[in-house]
């Protein structure tokens, strides 16, 4: 997908599924075409949602575990790292 959609901080469950098993296929992909690993921006988190600490932090734990279940399907997958790329706002 567009690198700069909210995925693993969308507020929406089913949007975050969606994105989970996006990424375990793009895992599978990249594994098949040799690399070594894969990676995109942690999360992004809607303004509403960051300027609300409790709702941040959940939103933070959320996160953590999607990329979780992605890390150990592209482990299973034959990868050997994810990355996350820094971005210049916090939110994302």
């Amino acid at each position: 997908p567009y690198g700069r959609l909210n995925h693993f901080g969308h507020p929406d469950a089913d949007v975050r599924r969606y994105y989970v098993d996006w990424f375990k296929t793009f895992a599978d992909i990249s594994a098949d075409l040799g690399a070594s690993g894969m990676g995109t921006q942690f999360a992004i988190f809607t303004h509403k949602d960051f300027d609300d600490p409790q709702r941040r932090a959940a939103l933070l734990d959320i996160a953590l575990e999607c990329w979780r279940e992605v890390a150990e399907h592209a482990r299973a997958a034959g990868l050997t790292y994810l990355f996350w790329e820094p971005m210049s706002v916090g939110r994302e």
